[in-house]
């Protein structure tokens, strides 16, 4: 069983009361209108008198999750797929403590006036962007190294080689996309907010060196399959959906990496067009391509292929 095994089941039944919590928000007045980000000064009392964003936040609040590496493995021996959840976990560790602070920052600021991100109280409305970024950024990581994980894992059993191309190099690169991308890339998310210009050059190199890693992983879950005989397998065609919307996601990603160009095509549909390539669909294929993969191993039964195509 996993260590702690009742503390992990209370995560988990905690996600079902953070899951009331956050539907509750939509029936309460008319619901809440924030955004997802939950910026201040549209999640503030001016703009909602109900309980209706205090939901929203006490549900963040309640998601929280727990997970243990397996003891007695030599990490550079360690299959990709928990080489990837082991960084996930420390950045889950790292993040969502962050994430706590920020969201009880604007609780307190939407109830008991606490003006540390009101400008007219001495604060800085920076802060909350700054904070909220500090945990957004390696979220969205946290969401992608696990799926990255299942595409490697099942293209290494696809290829029939005994391990992955360069599976030393794509665990230095999980490291580094884990180190670079909750450390130094938080700030690409607030050129608007007028920053000098030596931090935005700043972040925009940081954020176009995470690109380097990134395309490690990609061109060795690639090259995995060269010169090997494979088949458009169900998988097959999941995890090569995958790689064509990462890739596509993330050319666009060095695009807006650019401090200059950013501020032009901030607040358009291409930004939206980046994150929803990488994670929206192409996360979502990665999980299709890891549901096809183990179901038939947990339940016994097998999905039917052509619908799964």
């Amino acid at each position: 069983d996993m260590a702690f095994s009742r503390m992990n089941n209370m995560s988990f039944w905690l996600l079902f009361l953070s899951l009331m919590l956050l539907l509750s928000s939509t029936l309460t007045g008319s619901a809440t209108s924030s955004g997802w980000a939950i910026y201040p000064s549209l999640s503030s009392i001016m703009f909602h008198s109900t309980s209706s964003t205090d939901l929203l936040i006490f549900s963040s609040h309640l998601s929280t999750i727990s997970q243990m590496p397996i003891s007695g493995t030599q990490w550079e021996k360690m299959p990709l797929f928990l080489s990837s959840v082991l960084m996930t976990m420390f950045l889950l560790l790292l993040s969502l403590p962050v994430l706590a602070d920020v969201i009880t920052m604007l609780l307190t600021h939407c109830n008991f006036n606490v003006s540390s991100i009101d400008p007219s109280g001495g604060g800085d409305p920076n802060l909350y962007q700054l904070l909220f970024w500090l945990f957004g950024h390696p979220e969205v990581y946290i969401h992608i190294l696990p799926v990255f994980g299942i595409i490697t894992h099942y293209i290494n059993q696809e290829s029939g080689k005994n391990e992955t191309f360069g599976s030393l190099g794509l665990i230095y690169a999980i490291i580094s996309i884990g180190l670079l991308g909750f450390i130094v890339c938080w700030g690409q998310h607030m050129f608007m907010v007028g920053m000098d210009v030596d931090t935005r050059a700043y972040f925009t190199a940081a954020t176009m060196i995470i690109a380097v890693p990134t395309g490690i992983k990609v061109f060795s879950s690639l090259a995995s399959l060269h010169g090997v005989s494979w088949k458009l397998t169900t998988n097959m065609l999941w995890s090569l959906g995958f790689m064509f919307l990462f890739i596509m996601g993330g050319m666009s990603g060095i695009t807006l990496a650019n401090s200059s160009l950013d501020i032009v095509i901030h607040n358009t549909y291409y930004v939206v067009a980046h994150f929803h390539y990488v994670l929206s669909m192409g996360a979502v294929f990665a999980i299709f391509s890891g549901l096809n993969q183990w179901y038939s191993l947990i339940t016994g039964y097998s999905l039917n292929s052509e619908w799964m195509k």
